[in-house]
């Protein structure tokens, strides 16, 4: 049975304060400008294809620089192609 979550008023207090101090931290002034501040990047079907593989690959296994994951998505032949009804042949990737 699922529980209800309840935040009381020191709760969310604690939460603004915490952010409030992390407003002048470079880390998250870079963050606001690479991922809210300006035009939203292109995302087209296979940019799409490339980020939902990424997700459900780093969701389970470690990606920091080096691990199995972050060589994979790192390979210039990846990702798979982008699973086409039209075509059947696309969906396959690597040998068989």
């Amino acid at each position: 049975m699922p529980q209800k979550l309840q935040a009381t008023e020191n709760d969310v207090r604690q939460v603004r304060q915490r952010l409030d101090d992390r407003q002048g931290d470079s880390y998250v002034r870079e963050r606001i400008r690479q991922n809210v501040l300006g035009p939203a990047p292109k995302f087209d079907r296979e940019r799409f294809w490339y980020v939902l593989l990424g997700c459900l690959l780093t969701s389970q296994q470690r990606s920091t620089t080096g691990a199995p994951v972050d060589r994979l998505l790192s390979l210039a032949d990846f990702p798979p192609p982008y699973p086409d009804a039209e075509d059947k042949s696309k969906r396959s990737f690597g040998k068989h």
